[in-house]
């Protein structure tokens, strides 16, 4: 999910228990720097794109992350405001934290919750990273609740919010099971926009099927999508760290190659983000296979 619902989901989570007004504002930072600080490793990603890929929902979202984030999060707070006890600081930001590793991982991005146990990301495909309707309902309770206007606005906002998950969940597994006697070799389903709608993607070998579906599950027109992952061109620059960086993340990556001017193109995608390319990798070589440069992150 992005910043803002984050923030949001920390602090309405703060409102479902009436605290002391000494403590109170402690109490909401503890939540609200829960909800946040596992997206702190995205920071190397300023700098370095392929740095974003490697870290980016890895171990500060892993159980043993939020564990040790937790604990330091108590600690320095506890010395900021010792009137608040510790056991009531580490019950707000686990929660905090606990809140936001569940909602990244209903996303089709996914986190690696259970890393090390697990190597591999856990991504239930439910919601899009961002959500417009949750950042609505959220920001409509914030709204209302610090005009003063609705004492629990914050909590009938989150009470939606967690109806909102459910039904959407229910949703994917009704279309689930309508899909499931079409016989697909590999499908997935993944939310296409903020809005909600499903878009399916068919595992065909050598090639994807991707298509919307309609309100009732129905497919609409299937578009035939190559992979061309053995590309001669593709294969002349898979080992290269970048791309190998961004195969390594692609659940359902593919390669477009296009001649540009004196160079050759190749631009590696991912079908779990379409229509929307939000990260991408391009490389441009000359006619020796001569890597020139490599591009990598959501503007190539």
């Amino acid at each position: 999910m992005d910043t803002l619902t984050h923030a949001l989901l920390g602090l309405s989570i703060s409102s479902f228990r009436e605290h002391p007004k000494i403590q109170r504002p402690t109490i909401i930072l503890a939540a609200v720097l829960g909800s946040e600080l596992p997206d702190l490793d995205l920071l190397p990603g300023l700098f370095n794109p392929q740095a974003q890929l490697v870290y980016h929902r890895g171990f500060s979202h892993s159980l043993l992350g939020l564990a040790v984030t937790a604990g330091l999060l108590t600690l320095a707070l506890g010395e900021l405001d010792p009137r608040v006890s510790r056991t009531r600081l580490l019950t707000w930001t686990g929660l905090a934290l606990l809140l936001h590793v569940l909602f990244d991982s209903l996303t089709t991005y996914g986190t690696w919750a259970l890393y090390p146990f697990v190597t591999r990301p856990l991504a239930l495909d439910i919601l899009y990273s961002f959500d417009l309707p949750i950042l609505v309902i959220l920001g409509t309770g914030c709204f209302f609740y610090l005009a003063r206007a609705r004492k629990n606005a914050l909590r009938t906002a989150f009470i939606l919010v967690l109806m909102y998950a459910a039904g959407r969940w229910g949703y994917h597994a009704r279309v689930d099971h309508i899909l499931s006697g079409q016989q697909f070799p590999v499908y997935s389903l993944v939310p296409g926009d903020p809005l909600g709608r499903l878009v399916l993607i068919v595992d065909r070998g050598d090639y994807y099927q991707v298509g919307s579906l309609n309100i009732s599950g129905q497919i609409r027109k299937l578009v035939k999508v190559d992979k061309n992952l053995h590309h001669p061109l593709a294969l002349a620059v898979n080992q290269q760290p970048v791309i190998d960086s961004f195969l390594g993340t692609a659940r359902y990556p593919y390669v477009e190659v296009a001649r540009e001017g004196e160079l050759w193109r190749i631009k590696y995608s991912d079908l779990r983000l379409w229509p929307h390319e939000s990260f991408k990798a391009v490389v441009y070589l000359d006619d020796e296979n001569r890597v020139v440069k490599i591009k990598l992150g959501p503007r190539n």
